[in-house]
């Protein structure tokens, strides 16, 4: 609800409301129903024009009525407020965990998360993701490197100590072995962090092999992929 126009069954739940399908909401809060101005503004004027008879909450009084649409209003804006706030403080949380080296995503190819976050070698899948890199620079192709790693029967740790059989194919090789993070570079918006100085982390390629394997001959176009590859 945060974002206006991305919920297709809010959009028609609306849309009927218009045709006079329905003359009602029933919802939990006012903020399961918007958390932008602009849906709320529709609510609120699809009251004041009829179309919406009456709004029901479990968790919320709402009474038709001059003073229950000023309330209504204001609840929305909290709401908003509240969302906005919730995604700046997550932002920068996450901007503090990525300055101390732990990955807030799930983990990498060959690496396990332990408790403090910090991405640590996987055992034998840490040695295949080593060794696919390894192939590559050896100019073998992404097939070949998806057979090596499927009939050795590469896994993926979904979280410590628990991994699940993963099958790869010539797109995900593709994708990991682009990812700047195995050789310590480690991007995340505009932050940029050298695991390798934050803690004793251990890289699955050096940067050398890793320019070589994407034909990066610049500092530069090394820097211009890291931040192509994670675009968030």
């Amino acid at each position: 609800a945060k974002q206006p126009d991305i919920r297709p069954k809010f959009r028609q739940m609306m849309q009927d409301v218009r045709l006079g399908k329905y003359d009602g909401i029933l919802a939990w809060h006012p903020d399961r129903l918007s958390r932008n101005m602009k849906e709320a503004g529709e609510i609120i004027d699809m009251v004041d024009k009829g179309i919406i008879k009456d709004l029901k909450f479990a968790s919320f009084t709402f009474e038709n009525n001059p003073s229950g649409k000023m309330l209504l209003g204001i609840t929305f804006v909290l709401s908003k407020e509240y969302s906005d706030k919730l995604s700046e403080n997550v932002n920068r949380g996450n901007r503090r965990s990525v300055e101390e080296g732990k990955y807030i995503n799930k983990s990498k190819h060959g690496y396990f998360k332990d408790p403090n976050q910090y991405l640590r070698p996987d055992g034998n899948n840490f040695i295949f993701i080593k060794n696919s890199f390894s192939m590559r620079s050896e100019e073998k192709t992404l097939d070949e490197i998806a057979k090596y790693l499927n009939d050795n029967g590469y896994s993926r740790s979904n979280a410590v100590g628990t991994t699940k059989y993963y099958r790869m194919d010539k797109q995900k090789v593709a994708k990991f072995l682009k990812d700047p993070v195995y050789t310590g570079v480690l991007v995340y918006g505009k932050e940029v962090v050298n695991l390798s100085e934050l803690y004793d982390f251990a890289p699955a390629v050096s940067i050398e092999v890793f320019k070589k394997i994407n034909k990066l001959d610049t500092e530069a176009k090394f820097l211009r992929l890291a931040r192509r590859y994670h675009k968030g």
